[in-house]
This record gives structure tokens, C-alpha cells and sequence, in this order.
């Protein structure tokens, strides 16, 4: 879109206005070029980062997260674990090179909670706090495919004033 910008902007068509002098309707060489020069490595940068995949994603791939989102009241956490890791790292039997079911996924569900649970710490000083599962969910993209954890923070009774997560998965 940047590119298609600066390139109708150096095309721009001849001044209409007949009260305009030669030299004022056309902007120098050195303008026009510095113009063409910057449309050309636009264009040369859309084309690079189209061409390498360099697209805005939520996830690097690889990568696990854990997002904690703090209301009024409450507190929720997601975490959200690529399948094909969390395959190998608990070497769940799933074939690499397929995309995995929901039903493939459900049997092995309490595996992935416990170790979730065992990578995460949570510190709510000066009161408690714990991950009380709520629902599962699935994020496909074209590139991977993501579990997602949502949980509730419980254990106190008004928002803390401080939270230090401790995430370790994969």
C-alpha cells in the first residue's frame, strides 16, 4: 500500500492551471529522482517481505505464550502452545505433517493441563492466587496450529497489587 502511495505520487499528472510557469509545474530532477528512488525501494521492500514471509502474525513460530488479561475485578489467562511442540515434548504419537483434530487432542487434554500447570507460577504477594481451568480452544493458522488454555486467576479477593508469572513451556 506504501508502495502504490509514493508511486502515484511520482506519476502524479501535469498541473491543470494555466496561471503556473514551466519551472513551477514541474518539480526539479533531483526531486523527481529522490521520488523515484524512494518508489522503488518501497516496491523493493513489499516484494522482500512478501517474498520471505515477513507478514505480521500473532505467534513467532515455536513459541508458546501465556496472556493475562486484568478487569475490574477479575483476572484471565490464556495459554496458547503450538500442537506440533507440545507433540514432541510429550510425545503425544501425532503424525508431524498433518494438521491434528480437536477429538486427537481431547484423551491427551489432562497431560497438557498438568504440564502447563508445572511450567507456570504465579505470585499474587500479598495474597494467593491460582489457574482454575475454564475452556479449551484451537487457533488454525496456515502456517501452525495453536492449543489454547483460558483459565480463571482465583484465591483473592480483591485484585492484587503486584503479579509475578513465572512461564516456562517449551
Amino acid at each position: 500500500m506504501l508502495a502504490v502511495a509514493l508511486v502515484s505520487f511520482v506519476h502524479r499528472p501535469k498541473p491543470m492551471s494555466i496561471f503556473l510557469s514551466r519551472s513551477l509545474a514541474r518539480p526539479p530532477v533531483r526531486f523527481r529522482l529522490a521520488h523515484t528512488v524512494l518508489a522503488v525501494l518501497a516496491c523493493g521492500l513489499c516484494l522482500f517481505s512478501t517474498t520471505f514471509g515477513l507478514s505480521a502474525i500473532a505467534h513467532q513460530l515455536n513459541q508458546s505464550y501465556l496472556y493475562l488479561q486484568i478487569g475490574e475485578s477479575s483476572i484471565t489467562a490464556r495459554a496458547e502452545l503450538p500442537i506440533q511442540d507440545l507433540n514432541k515434548v510429550l510425545e503425544l504419537g501425532f503424525d508431524p505433517d498433518k494438521r491434528i483434530s480437536p477429538e486427537q487432542i481431547a484423551p491427551h487434554l489432562e497431560d497438557i493441563k498438568a504440564y502447563v500447570a508445572a511450567h507456570t507460577a504465579l505470585d499474587c504477594a500479598p495474597q494467593t492466587c491460582s489457574l482454575s481451568f475454564t475452556e479449551v480452544d484451537y487457533l488454525n493458522t496456515y502456517q501452525s496450529q495453536y492449543l489454547l488454555l483460558n483459565y480463571d486467576l482465583d484465591g483473592f479477593e480483591q485484585l492484587p497489587e503486584s503479579l509475578e508469572a513465572t512461564y516456562d513451556v517449551m
